[in-house]
């Protein structure tokens, strides 16, 4: 009994050790990186001293899919993974613009693929209501095609702008307005 309770505390010691060494050699690299980026811009020792590389591709890639992400407006449709992902980005990008690179591109690399799931779903959910929007347009369109045919003058051209109305908000991606303009109808 003792042997096995030995045996479970230096299991557990063991894996103590490992994460205590993990976080020991990452503080250990982020105060080398720290150092290095202060003595690079004192006035005579920054000339021998040299940054690795900045992540400027990486940087760019990751920046886009977040302008992306920003457009489409995704705050309203996943909030609590798009703020997730800017305070994740705003940590890169301050760690880049501080030059930083070894901590920037370590963050970029985790943050890059995981903006780039976000989008993924984002420009998903945006066809799923494109193609229900198309598909509810062509329901009304087929109601309202006996009366467009019938319809003279005034009532015609109602029809024809309301039709072009419901194509033109779903094309803008107005998804809201779109179905209340369905509901709302004025005829």
């Amino acid at each position: 009994m003792c042997l096995l309770l030995w045996g479970c505390k230096s299991q557990r010691f063991a894996e103590l050790k490992s994460k205590v060494g993990f976080y020991y050699t990452e503080v250990k690299d982020k105060v080398v990186e720290r150092t290095k980026v202060a003595l690079k811009r004192l006035p005579i020792i920054g000339n021998h001293i040299s940054l690795p590389p900045a992540p400027k591709e990486l940087y760019l890639k990751t920046k886009e899919v977040l302008d992306k992400l920003k457009m489409y407006k995704t705050e309203e449709l996943y909030p609590k993974e798009y703020s997730e992902v800017v305070e994740k980005w705003e940590e890169a990008q301050d760690d880049y613009l501080s030059e930083y690179y070894l901590s920037a591109k370590k963050e970029l690399s985790t943050l890059y693929p995981e903006a780039k799931r976000l989008l993924e779903k984002v420009k998903e959910h945006r066809e799923k209501m494109e193609k229900r929007a198309w598909k509810k347009y062509e329901e009304v369109y087929n109601k309202l095609k006996p009366i467009l045919e019938k319809a003279k003058g005034k009532t015609k051209l109602k029809i024809k702008l309301y039709l072009w109305k419901l194509r033109l908000l779903i094309k803008m991606e107005n998804y809201d307005d779109f179905y209340r303009a369905i509901r709302e109808r004025p005829f």
